[in-house]
């Protein structure tokens, strides 16, 4: 969908308009890099090209799967968005994953998870023990971070306290309403 005429109950896709009786908008969420301090639309693409969140589409689960595979040694970062997100669990069950196939092909190196909140999001007892218990050595979970802002192609974050220089991962930012809803007119509807 590029546009919306409400007025005469037509939408516009890339065919031309459609006419509509009645009209239900899904447009799903995406990403805010400006929420990690990435505002240009080169910096936007390279990040999301190379160090996808994971969270939207298989060709970036296939990105990050190339990533680790192909990784020697280093710092592989994973980031726990603020606020709500796509399954709770996720960042932190992706991080015993990754930090899995470290111990398994003896990677030289380290998981790192940046996580804003103080604790897991979900099951933060059971989380923490884990981490604790299994991969104590290989997964490092940096709790109470905020990212301030990544530099994608110096692999740098910095963070409310440090620098991070890292060599692969996946950086998940907060998410937000699609952008098609301002584009449309439509983000102060009532």
């Amino acid at each position: 969908m590029l546009d919306l005429d409400r007025a005469r109950h037509r939408i516009k896709t890339k065919k031309g308009w459609i006419s509509y009786d009645i009209l239900v908008l899904a447009p799903g969420i995406e990403y805010d890099y400006n929420s990690i301090g990435v505002k240009e639309k080169h910096a936007i693409k390279f990040l999301q090209h190379n160090f996808p969140a994971g969270f939207v589409s298989v060709e970036e689960l296939k990105t990050i799967k190339r990533q680790l595979e192909s990784f020697d040694e280093g710092v592989f970062i994973l980031t726990a968005p603020p606020g709500i997100y796509r399954c709770a669990a996720s960042t932190y069950e992706r991080a015993c994953m990754c930090a899995s196939f470290f111990k398994k092909k003896r990677i030289k190196g380290k998981v790192l998870l940046i996580d804003p909140r103080e604790k897991p999001a979900v099951n933060s007892d059971g989380f923490l023990s884990f981490f604790e218990e299994h991969y104590k050595g290989t997964l490092e979970y940096l709790s109470s971070t905020t990212i301030e802002s990544v530099d994608p192609f110096k692999r740098i974050i910095k963070t409310d306290f440090d620098e991070i220089k890292f060599a692969g991962g996946a950086i998940y930012p907060r998410i937000r309403a699609s952008s098609l809803i301002e584009n449309i007119g439509i983000s102060d509807m009532k």
